[in-house]
C-alpha cells in the first residue's frame, strides 16, 4: 500500500507522515517505509537534487526545476517505492506528483499555460504506479503558513513570496475538481482533504489518517 502526504508549505505533512507510521507500526507487522520528495535520504543522487532545488543561490527556469523534480521521482520510484510495494511494504511518501503539478503551475503563473501536456512526462516516471491514498493538508490560513516559514528559515521555494503560495494554495483547492487530471495513471486512487483549522488538532489529523488508512489496509 501507497499512502500519500501532499499539500503547500507548513501545513503538517512530514509531521502527520510521521506520526501515521508510528500508529501503523502499533497494529501491523508489515515493514513500514517512511520517504520524502525531493531528496529520498536513501538516495545520494536524489539527496543531492534536493540540495540543488532548495539552495537559495540556485538561479533554475521553471522548465529546469521541472525536469530535476522529475528526475529525483524517477530514481525514487525505480529505487525505493517500486521495489518497497512489490515486497508487500507500506510506504507512506511526503510528496510526490501533485505538489509537481501545483507548483509548476504557480512557477509559470500563465492562465494560459496547457498543465495537461506534462501528464505524459509525470506518468512516465510512474512506472504504471499510483498512490492508494493521498491526504492533502489544509491550506485555509495562508498567512499563518507564511508565519511558520519566517519562523524556520526559508528555503529557496519557500522564499517565493506570498503570490506564489497563493497561487499553489489555490491549485490544490481546485486539484480534485479536475477530471482531466483525476483519470490520469498517476493520480491516487483516494484523494482525502485534511482541513487545517483551528477544529482539528495535530491529534485529531493523526486519528483521521489512522481511521482511513486501517480501512484501505483491511481491503
Amino acid at each position: 500500500m501507497w499512502i500519500l502526504f501532499e499539500g503547500p508549505e507548513s501545513t503538517g505533512k512530514s509531521t502527520q507522515a510521521a506520526k501515521l507510521k508510528s500508529s501503523l507500526e502499533k497494529i501491523t507487522e508489515r515493514e513500514i517505509i517512511l520517504t520524502k520528495e525531493p531528496g529520498c535520504p536513501d538516495l545520494d543522487i536524489c539527496v543531492n537534487i534536493r540540495k540543488m532545488l532548495l539552495d537559495p543561490n540556485t538561479n533554475l527556469s521553471p522548465e529546469s526545476e521541472l525536469l530535476l523534480f522529475l528526475a529525483d521521482r524517477a530514481e525514487h520510484m525505480s529505487k525505493v517505492i517500486i521495489p518497497s510495494l512489490k515486497a508487500g511494504k507500506i510506504v507512506i511518501s511526503d510528496r510526490s506528483s501533485l505538489s509537481t503539478l501545483c507548483y509548476h503551475h504557480a512557477s509559470k503563473n500563465d492562465e494560459n499555460y496547457k498543465l495537461n501536456e506534462l501528464y505524459g512526462f509525470i506518468n512516465y516516471v510512474h512506472f504504471g504506479y499510483s498512490p492508494d491514498i493521498c491526504f492533502i493538508a489544509g491550506f485555509e490560513d495562508e498567512k499563518w503558513q507564511t508565519e511558520m516559514m519566517k519562523s524556520r528559515g526559508m528555503d529557496r521555494i519557500e522564499q517565493r513570496g506570498s503570490d506564489f503560495h497563493s497561487r499553489v494554495s489555490e491549485f490544490f483547492r481546485t486539484i480534485m475538481m479536475r477530471t482531466d487530471m483525476v483519470s490520469e495513471p498517476f493520480f491516487p486512487k483516494e484523494v482525502i482533504h485534511l482541513p487545517l483549522i483551528p477544529a482539528y488538532t495535530a491529534e485529531t489529523i493523526s486519528e483521521l489518517t489512522l481511521i482511513y488508512a486501517k480501512e484501505r489496509l483491511n481491503k
